[in-house]
């Protein structure tokens, strides 16, 4: 396999495009002329002598006009000669090997579907192994949009990006998280690329894939972290091994679900009953959890020993912070949502049980904060007004939320989930590291 090669896709004036191929270290540019005003392609030609591909997505008129200065030509559903036309189709939810035998020839063929079907998705990927050099195969959207990149892996002679906030495609990944994120040009003749990745709903926010492959990238490892935004864990679990995964990050809302999965568990994952972590071993999904590891080091400072605690929160990791810190207070409370469920953790920890509203009738010192809001600014998972002046308020997601800004205000001191965040990354990576994978 070559070095991954990146389609930086430009719109906009003929100076503009200009300033971008000048910008950009891409190692070919697509010109999307269905985008575009009026381009001077002689202008634009002269700009590189990188390759040059002309698109004009629904609009075959505007293209014989930059045919000369052309290296490759979209065409999409016309009439393509050799292998510097491209015959393309973007469709929704069809067929990827009817496709491929309708459209095929001696030029490229690029299918782009628009897909949550995991089953679509492993075939797109595998028609680039199958008919390298000519296939250009992937899924739009945000579920599919991993496999954007896996495409180059199995042999797609590269991936279409865009500038920095200006997609032209749905899930498309910009320039900088391709060689900054993803670290794509660190790849060279690697024939046994190791995939991993974060499953989460949603996941758009994670940084997991910047300290994974930093991670990855610091060993010297031919492993790969992307994001997966999933609606379907079975089903992606299931044909994942199919283009070489072999270990994932589970994040919400999946820790719990994910039990029902995998083949064997760590006794982490017993005793929380819950997964933050699977590796793909001989055949088996094994599963083990680090958010031990990096309640641990949160924690490490905080002067809970004999405080009064209050946890936000019921799910897997609200139960990670309660079996850490049961032992330790000299009073526990389960705040939720839903009543019912903060009554179900609080008894597995001798812990009393509340709605939200509670808040304002509780004296604490250690409020934290478990569940999944506050990643969209403004949003808090309590009543603002119930917060206490001075003590301890943690906030398990990584950023300033809502919530600690609050807290701040009120003269307390305050901590965002990031040391939780890079420790339990830390203890990730040396698991699979420690693995016969």
């Amino acid at each position: 396999m070559n070095r991954p090669r990146i389609c930086l896709s430009l719109y906009g004036t003929t100076d503009e495009v200009c300033t971008a191929i000048n910008s950009f270290d891409a190692d070919l540019f697509e010109i999307r002329l269905d985008l575009c005003a009026h381009l001077d392609g002689a202008k634009i030609r002269a700009a590189t002598n990188k390759p040059l591909l002309f698109a004009s997505h629904g609009r075959p008129d505007l293209l014989e006009k930059y045919w000369p200065f052309a290296d490759y030509l979209d065409v999409e559903q016309g009439e393509a000669l050799g292998q510097n036309c491209i015959v393309s189709i973007h469709a929704k939810e069809e067929d990827p090997d009817s496709l491929w035998k309708k459209l095929s020839g001696e030029h490229r063929t690029k299918i782009v579907l628009e897909t949550e079907n995991y089953d679509v998705i492993a075939r797109l990927i595998k028609l680039n192994r199958e008919n390298n050099p000519l296939a250009l195969c992937f899924a739009a959207g945000e579920v599919g949009a991993f496999s954007r990149i896996l495409s180059v892996f199995n042999g797609a002679r590269w991936i279409y990006a865009s500038l920095p906030g200006r997609p032209t495609g749905n899930g498309q990944f910009d320039f900088d998280q391709l060689v900054e994120t993803y670290r794509l040009r660190r790849f060279e003749n690697t024939q046994q690329l190791f995939v991993f990745g974060v499953i989460g709903n949603p996941v758009a926010h994670s940084r997991s894939p910047e300290v994974q492959n930093k991670h990855f990238a610091d060993a010297s490892l031919p492993w790969i972290y992307l994001p997966y935004f999933c609606k379907d864990l079975p089903a992606l679990m299931r044909k994942a091994p199919e283009w070489n995964t072999k270990g994932f990050s589970i994040t919400h809302p999946y820790k719990e679900e994910v039990l029902s999965l995998v083949n064997s568990v760590t006794p982490e994952v017993q005793r929380l009953r819950a997964c933050n972590t699977v590796a793909q071993v001989k055949g088996k999904w094994i599963g083990t959890n680090t958010d031990l590891k990096g309640i641990e080091v949160l924690l490490k400072d905080i002067p809970v020993q004999g405080a009064c605690a209050v946890i936000i929160g019921a799910g897997a990791s609200a139960r990670a912070l309660a079996s850490v810190i049961s032992a330790k207070v000299s009073e526990l409370w389960i705040l939720n949502r839903t009543l019912e469920k903060a009554q179900r953790l609080a008894s597995e920890f001798q812990a009393i049980s509340g709605g939200l509203a509670d808040l304002r009738n509780i004296d604490y010192d250690v409020l934290i904060q478990a569940t999944s809001i506050g990643w969209i600014s403004g949003e808090c998972p309590v009543d603002i007004q119930h917060l206490k002046p001075g003590g301890v308020v943690i906030d398990s997601i990584y950023q300033d939320t809502e919530l600690l800004k609050r807290a701040r205000d009120l003269g307390c001191r305050t901590l965002n989930g990031e040391p939780w965040f890079q420790a339990q990354a830390q203890a990730q990576f040396r698991w699979w590291s420690s693995l016969n994978l």
